[in-house]
């Protein structure tokens, strides 16, 4: 006996399943989010003994020497003694004071990573809820379910073809240091000529993640100044994103000025000679990589 013809697929069901589909894309995207943010609240951890160096500099001021890289200090909140880093060039005071500042920092990125990370808890718990609308939603309340989560960006409208070309991004990529220096980031073999070889003044700092294929990075220093060290970690850490290394949790990244970056003759372009280079090795701290590629995520430049 011959088959009767399938049954049509029900539309509800199909769009149904479109939405959890939806909806489980977002909740991995929070639970990614939620991942990195936790690895960023490890980084952030060393604020209490940033503090307790400053604090306790602050009462040793006349028995740290100057010009020294490092000083042992009695714990006065009890415990064994302490050995403190210090930056040579830095009287005691400027030391004490530098990590006061780093200790504000770490406090600020402690209390901004948990604000987001309880925005992303309560982004899963809305999830669970609309999961459950959909599966108890009739054709009609579907359709409601879809507008709604089409207008918080979650579930793409239909667009005709012609909107969704973009013209290529053109030039190098734009990044603010925590300094607030430009850093300027090559996208291809051409811009990396242009910005390394034109584009970038003689003592601005340029930097490659070492032995590497990758973008060319480079820092605008204004006249007179030298680079800070939160802009050099800034630009290594985009230099490593920007190459072969990216999702490395350590890697090597050289800089120099960029007036010891010339070309190499007869090589392809984007292809330099560096002089007078220095290696970084560098952990990749997921709450700076986050900072700096939070305003080119806006404008779709990542």
């Amino acid at each position: 006996m011959a088959n009767g013809p399938a049954p049509a697929p029900d539309p509800s069901e199909a769009l149904r399943a479109k939405l959890r589909a939806a909806v489980e894309k977002w909740r991995d995207r929070a639970r990614g989010k939620i991942f990195k943010l936790k690895q960023a609240a490890e980084d952030t951890s060393k604020a209490d003994e940033l503090r307790l160096f400053g604090e306790v500099l602050k009462v040793h001021l006349a028995d740290v020497p100057r010009g020294s890289d490092s000083v042992t200090l009695p714990n006065m909140f009890g415990g064994p003694d302490l050995r403190i880093a210090l930056e040579k060039a830095k009287s005691p005071a400027e030391n004490m004071r530098a990590y006061f500042r780093q200790y504000q920092k770490a406090l600020r990125g402690q209390e901004e990573v948990a604000r987001r990370l309880a925005a992303e808890e309560r982004s899963l718990g809305k999830m669970a809820g609309i999961e459950a609308e959909i599966a108890a939603a009739d054709a009609a309340a579907l359709a409601g379910i879809e507008s709604r989560l089409q207008q918080q960006g979650l579930f793409p409208r239909p667009v005709k073809m012609r909107e969704t070309v973009r013209p290529e991004k053109k030039g190098p990529k734009h990044f603010v240091s925590a300094d607030g220096l430009d850093i300027l980031v090559g996208r291809n073999a051409e811009e990396n000529e242009e910005l390394s070889l034109r584009l970038a003044r003689g003592n601005d700092a340029w930097f490659h993640a070492e032995d590497r294929a990758g973008a060319h990075v480079v820092v605008r220093i204004p006249p007179g100044k030298e680079l800070p060290q939160e802009t050099l970690l800034d630009a290594a850490t985009l230099a490593a994103w920007h190459s072969k290394l990216r999702g490395r949790p350590v890697a090597e990244v050289t800089w120099t000025l960029a007036k010891w970056v010339t070309r190499a003759r007869g090589a392809p372009k984007g292809t330099v000679l560096v002089q007078k280079g220095k290696a970084i090795r560098l952990r990749v701290e997921p709450a700076r990589l986050e900072r700096l590629m939070e305003p080119a995520r806006r404008l779709g430049e990542e």
